[in-house]
């Protein structure tokens, strides 16, 4: 995640984020070489890492969905944090405080857990597909919504019955 500034030089297609891109393979990651702030790029404030993790054969890390900064009151927990999702992966959702976006530092992200009921799932599993195909939305309020290609159904998100906004 960067933040926009005119003029800035993110690196792409030999940068990806903080990490070197191999020149025939865009599909391979280094770690930057020695005195790379001398050549000028600008890096991200917020990222992740596209390693797959052991025991991992699906999608994993693959691209980021952009979201929205939730404005709204359904969840107190969330006010303040951008929410993004993996495109390709199982669905894993992320939020990271825009209020703690500094240039040249690196934000901490967050996972968000998702609930059916009282049950832990992943979207992918809730979507029932072997992409998510994620795509958000807020209305007037600042609530979040999220739908996916693959069953087109919107889906309001809220608080599940183990966050401590549900239980008040």
């Amino acid at each position: 995640m960067n933040l926009g500034k005119k003029g800035a030089n993110y690196g792409w297609s030999r940068r990806d984020g903080t990490w070197r891109i191999k020149k025939d393979n865009e599909n391979v990651f280094y770690k930057l070489p020695e005195g790379d702030r001398n050549f000028h790029y600008t890096y991200p404030v917020a990222q992740y890492d596209h390693d797959i993790p052991p025991g991992v054969t699906d999608y994993y890390g693959i691209a980021i969905a952009g979201g929205f900064v939730y404005r709204g009151s359904t969840i107190p927990e969330l006010f303040g944090q951008y929410v993004f999702a993996d495109f390709g992966s199982d669905g894993r959702f992320f939020h990271v405080p825009v209020d703690n976006l500094v240039d040249g530092k690196q934000a901490t992200i967050k996972e968000l857990r998702f609930f059916e009921g009282n049950k832990e799932r992943s979207f992918l599993a809730i979507v029932g597909n072997k992409r998510t195909d994620v795509r958000f939305g807020i209305d007037e309020a600042g609530e979040l919504y999220v739908t996916s290609k693959q069953d087109g159904k919107v889906r309001k998100i809220v608080p599940s019955p183990e966050s401590p906004a549900h239980q008040a």
